[in-house]
């Protein structure tokens, strides 16, 4: 081995080409790998001698598997042509605008200009390509990898677009009094257009994403669309909660093989996980990301009036700022469930977490193969892939099947969910207008029963 006296307990592989050490003064030995391929380049095309990061693993095995593993994926980062570090959105967008579409609307209107007097047209597009940008594009996408923006972030980029001014504070809407509470189809589709040539731009030029994302407009727009989302219906949902139940988590699936190693405890703790993180979004109306946050102490069990057991849970941080979520009774069995699994309690612990109680970062692609495998990831009504999205608006349909359409209860749904009432009576009550019938208040019609 060569002699590394910069590096501490410094390890080498394939030739030096991947070198695992540890920092001098640090609170734990965390193994860092310091990797070497010919040819790597950052966002920019500058060249990159070393790229250097934690493997965030304390043993040396496991460490040397992470710096292996990323070593092959920077050569093929490298082989094709692509940067070997991910460019988030913002990165991205800088170098395309300042290199590539700025240069090209000012020689648009160059042009122009030569054939006819001055106009503004040209200069105004350049305007309205940096008031988006800083207005939606950059607080919404700015810090996002390229490569983790996909389908299901571009609907929800569209949900909270389409909701801004509604959410927007009074200060805000007086400094722009002529925007429109909600965008039209045509600045939904010149959105959609700028969208797209850039990430398209990024993928086919500067590889630095691999697809180009893509969201739906008409599915939201108008009363001629159709502006259901993809859900579950009861028998569905039963059916997917009994298999996980009764296959899934006891390692009885299609190609499950413990004997043979296929499966360890470890699978069975993920999948136990993602069967409680299901059914925790059935039973509060969460988006997908935000019961990943939840600690223990922002989760209290509390007796309603009637005797049932409920979970009062105080969100710090979601997509439409902190809010109180009051969830459904079976949510407490759930939650106490979780518990057990995890063995953390403690109110500093997170609620969904690995077994060494580190934060889950999601259970996306384990959800996906579940809803694969059980036939279940097309929505029959829509023709959608269902996502973890399903659960939530399952969560809302459900509660409007069994309460009704009426004020009380899409209140309701509105405080729990973090939305607005517009947008549940556009995705969820369909018709668009309140079931007269039913305006009676779901809570009073609950506390005349037995009298």
């Amino acid at each position: 081995m060569a002699n590394r006296t910069s590096y501490l307990n410094a390890v080498e592989l394939r030739d030096g080409q991947v070198l695992l050490f540890n920092r001098p003064n640090a609170k734990k030995n965390v193994w860092h790998m310091r990797l070497y391929v010919r040819g790597m380049e950052d966002v920019s095309g500058e060249k990159v001698k070393y790229y250097t990061r934690s493997t965030g693993e304390l043993n040396i095995e496991e460490a040397k598997r992470v710096a292996l593993d990323t070593h092959d994926k920077i050569r093929l980062k490298v082989r094709n042509e692509e940067p070997v570090y991910d460019a988030t959105f913002s990165e991205g967008w800088i170098k395309w605008w300042e290199k590539k579409k700025k240069p090209a609307l000012n020689r648009a209107l160059d042009f122009k200009q030569r054939k006819e007097p001055l106009r503004e047209s040209g200069s105004s597009r350049v305007v309205w390509y940096i008031r988006f940008y800083e207005r939606y594009w950059e607080p919404y996408f700015g810090a996002m990898p390229l490569t983790k923006i996909n389908g299901t972030t571009m609907e929800d980029y569209l949900e909270w677009r389409d909701t801004y001014w509604e959410r927007a504070s009074k200060k805000e809407r007086d400094k722009h009094p002529n925007h429109s509470l909600r965008p039209s189809k045509k600045t939904l589709q010149m959105e959609r257009s700028a969208l797209r040539e850039f990430f398209g731009w990024a993928c086919n030029t500067a590889r630095l994403m691999r697809v180009v994302p893509d969201y739906d407009i008409d599915s939201r727009r108008g009363e001629d669309y159709d502006n259901r989302r993809p859900s579950f219906d009861k028998r569905d949902w039963q059916r997917l909660d009994r298999y996980m139940r009764e296959v899934w988590v006891k390692g009885k699936a299609k190609g499950d093989n413990i004997e043979q190693g296929r499966l360890h405890k470890g699978h069975l703790f993920q999948r136990e996980m993602v069967r409680r993180y299901c059914q925790f979004l059935t039973a509060t109306g969460m988006r997908p990301t935000e019961p990943l946050y939840l600690k223990h102490r922002h989760i209290e069990i509390k007796e309603l009036q009637n005797g049932k057991k409920v979970l009062e849970i105080k969100l710090t941080t979601g997509k439409t700022g902190a809010r109180e979520i009051v969830s459904l009774p079976v949510a407490v069995g759930y939650y106490e469930a979780i518990k057990e699994a995890t063995g953390k309690v403690n109110p500093e612990d997170w609620v969904f977490c690995d077994k060494e109680g580190k934060r889950s970062k999601g259970y996306y692609r384990t959800l996906e193969k579940l809803l694969k495998d059980t036939g279940l990831r097309v929505c029959p009504n829509t023709g959608k892939n269902r996502t973890a999205y399903s659960f939530r608006h399952y969560y809302a349909e459900q509660r409007l099947t069994e309460a009704g359409a009426n004020l009380a209860t899409t209140a309701d749904l509105r405080a729990n969910m973090g939305t607005s009432i517009q947008q549940i009576e556009r995705h969820y009550i369909r018709k668009k207008i309140y079931n007269k019938e039913n305006l009676v208040s779901y809570r009073e019609k609950e506390s005349n029963k037995g009298k």
